[in-house]
């Protein structure tokens, strides 16, 4: 993946999160055909974008623990 086109997932990504909603791995790939949140998140941490993440945890049908990530923009303290 060349830097433009992480550069235009992570932009994506921080605008979709501003309008107050949370993504998952799921959501990435749906929306912005993102393979690697985790490394977006991290891109846009280092620029100083304030991102928090919450572990969901379930068990499917079969009994197996289903674990993923929410990222969401942290608020700031007032």
């Amino acid at each position: 993946m060349t830097d433009l086109n992480k550069a235009s997932q992570c932009n994506k990504i921080h605008e979709y999160l501003k309008s107050g909603a949370i993504i998952t791995a799921k959501d990435a790939r749906l929306l912005f055909k993102c393979e690697r949140l985790a490394s977006r998140i991290n891109d846009l941490k280092r620029r100083g974008v304030n991102i928090s993440r919450n572990i969901v945890q379930y068990k499917d049908e079969e009994g197996a623990t289903i674990r993923y990530a929410e990222y969401f923009l942290t608020r700031e303290a007032v």
